[in-house]
């Protein structure tokens, strides 16, 4: 997500005024976190992308007509139901569902960022609960939708994190669709 309030350029105005303010300086220092998210995130996708294509090229069977055809093919069709395989399409949903969530972060940090920026939001409490109320439909997963509302609701991070820990330990008979 591309920053929105800052421009990179100097903040001094012609009057002498560096237009220097405390709302501002938050909103630079999360716009420096969302973009050191960011990166790392591309970072990461690149990386599993090259990963999705090692394995699908191991699972694709063999051109027709070449030696590997007759060979590979069945052993390759084996490796596809082979328990690793499975934990390998388990850990690229991990890393899709965290990217996910990484991305809501990312979105988030940014809108705070701009929210803070304007001296009339950060001092109305109806403007933080509209923030909140549209911060809150942004998250998809049940995990993330329920640290929200502890958070909101006063929890300290420390208690809500090991609240979700809790939860993750539960048996989980579902599949979450996010």
């Amino acid at each position: 997500m591309e920053p929105r309030y800052h421009t990179g350029e100097p903040l001094t105005q012609a009057n002498g005024d560096d237009g220097w303010t405390p709302e501002q300086q938050l909103a630079l220092m999360l716009d420096l976190f969302a973009a050191q998210m960011d990166a790392a995130v591309q970072e990461a996708d690149h990386a599993v992308e090259k990963l999705s294509d090692a394995f699908n090229a191991l699972l694709a069977p063999p051109p027709a007509g070449t030696e590997d055809s007759a060979q590979g093919a069945p052993a390759l069709a084996g490796a596809a139901g082979h328990p690793a395989a499975a934990q390998a399409v388990v850990a690229m949903q991990f890393y899709d569902r965290l990217s996910q969530r990484l991305g809501h972060v990312r979105y988030s940090l940014s809108t705070l960022a701009m929210f803070m920026c304007d001296p009339q939001n950060n001092r109305q409490r109806e403007r933080w609960q509209r923030l909140q109320n549209s911060l809150r439909r942004l998250y998809s997963s049940e995990e993330e939708r329920a640290l929200f509302e502890m958070m909101m609701q006063g929890t300290s991070a420390q208690e809500a994190l090991e609240h979700a820990a809790e939860r993750r330990d539960l048996p989980q008979n579902n599949v979450e669709l996010f």
